[in-house]
C-alpha cells in the first residue's frame, strides 16, 4: 500500500520536477475519469512568453490584460492539439488557466475516453518553434497502466502507435506454427506405427 501510495506522489510531482530542470519542456498529462478524462498541462512561463511573443509581436502582448493574456494562452494550446484515440477525436471542454511567474498550468475537461485503447494519434505543436522544444505526454488507462511519448522536432511532434498491432508477436506465430506442425507430424507417427502393427 505504501508502495502504490509513493508511485502515485511520483507521478503526481515529475512534472513539476521535470519542468524545473528544463524549462525547454512541457508536460501534458491525461487521465480517464467517469464522464471523461482531465488534461493536466504545465508550462514554463518563459517558454509561453517567447512562443506568443513571436506570434504576435511583443508590442501585441503588453497591449493585453492579464485576462486577455490567459484568453490567448488557452486558445493557443487548444489550436495546437489534437488527440484522436480508437479513431475518434478527444475534444477539450470546459477548461482553466492558473498564472504564474514562472509557471502556467492549465486543466481541461476532455469527452470520454475509451475502456480499452487500441490506437492513438498524438499530435501537439505548441511551442515547436521554441528552439530544442520537447513535450512530455503521459497517458493514464482505465486499468491503471500509463503511457508516456516524448514528442520533438525528430518526430515532427506526433506519435502515432496501433496497440493491436504491436501485441501481434510474429515470434509467438511461428512458434504456434511449428507447435502444431509436430503435433500433426506426431499424430501422423502413431497411425502410421498403429497401422504397421496391424500388418
Amino acid at each position: 500500500m505504501n508502495k502504490k501510495i509513493l508511485l502515485g506522489l511520483i507521478i503526481l510531482i515529475s512534472p513539476i520536477f521535470l519542468l524545473a530542470h528544463n524549462p525547454l519542456s512541457a508536460v501534458y498529462r491525461l487521465d480517464p475519469q467517469n464522464d471523461g478524462g482531465i488534461l493536466k498541462i504545465y508550462l514554463t512561463q518563459a517558454g509561453v512568453n517567447k512562443a506568443l511573443k513571436d506570434i504576435h509581436g511583443v508590442d501585441y502582448i503588453k497591449t493585453l490584460s492579464e485576462k486577455e493574456f490567459k484568453e490567448l494562452i488557452v486558445n493557443y494550446i487548444k489550436e495546437n492539439i489534437s488527440i484522436t484515440i480508437n479513431d475518434d477525436k478527444i475534444r477539450l471542454e470546459k477548461g482553466g488557466i492558473r498564472y504564474g511567474d514562472h509557471e502556467t498550468d492549465l486543466t481541461f475537461i476532455t469527452s470520454t475516453l475509451p475502456e480499452i485503447i487500441k490506437n492513438i494519434d498524438l499530435k501537439i505543436t505548441s511551442f515547436k518553434d521554441n528552439e530544442y522544444h520537447q513535450t512530455v505526454f503521459y497517458l493514464r488507462k482505465k486499468d491503471g497502466s500509463s503511457e508516456k511519448f516524448i514528442l520533438n522536432s525528430d518526430n515532427n511532434f506526433e506519435a502515432i502507435v496501433d496497440y493491436e498491432e504491436n501485441n501481434s508477436n510474429p515470434y509467438l506465430l511461428i512458434g504456434l506454427v511449428v507447435a502444431t506442425t509436430i503435433i500433426a507430424l506426431a499424430f501422423l507417427a502413431i497411425k502410421f506405427k498403429k497401422k504397421k502393427q496391424l500388418h
